[in-house]
């Protein structure tokens, strides 16, 4: 979705009033509430589509994650995370594919991880 603002005209009068969506759309039906705010603002169609995928740069990402992975797997080794129930954070451990754990990994070594597998 995009959104144009002009920075140099404050105020009120700088954002256009919203669209208002007809009452008689029902409140449950998300569909058409969507296409009743679409039909005042033809410009809220987002520019981006599904089938462009992802900026060259996530997928170099994505790409040396999967070649780490790879890469552990080769070796035996797999990365587990958990959620920590009682405050939420996440920790990762470097794991044997037999269920033994050989470390336990902060973020940074994720990376690490992550960035030799770029580099190679």
């Amino acid at each position: 979705m995009t959104m144009n603002i002009d920075p140099l005209a404050l105020g009120a009068a700088a954002t256009p009033p919203a669209t208002p969506v007809s009452a008689s759309v029902g409140p449950g039906d998300f569909a058409a509430t969507l296409g009743a705010a679409r039909a005042g603002n033809p410009s809220a169609e987002p520019e981006i589509s599904a089938a462009s995928g992802p900026p060259a740069a996530v997928r170099e990402e994505m790409a040396a994650a999967s070649r780490t992975w790879d890469s552990l797997a080769a070796n035996g080794q797999e990365l587990r995370f958990r959620e920590d129930p009682a405050g939420g954070r996440v920790h990762v451990a470097l794991h044997h594919v037999s269920g033994e754990r050989i470390a336990v990994l902060d973020l940074g070594d994720v990376y690490t991880l992550i960035e030799h597998e770029r580099r190679a």
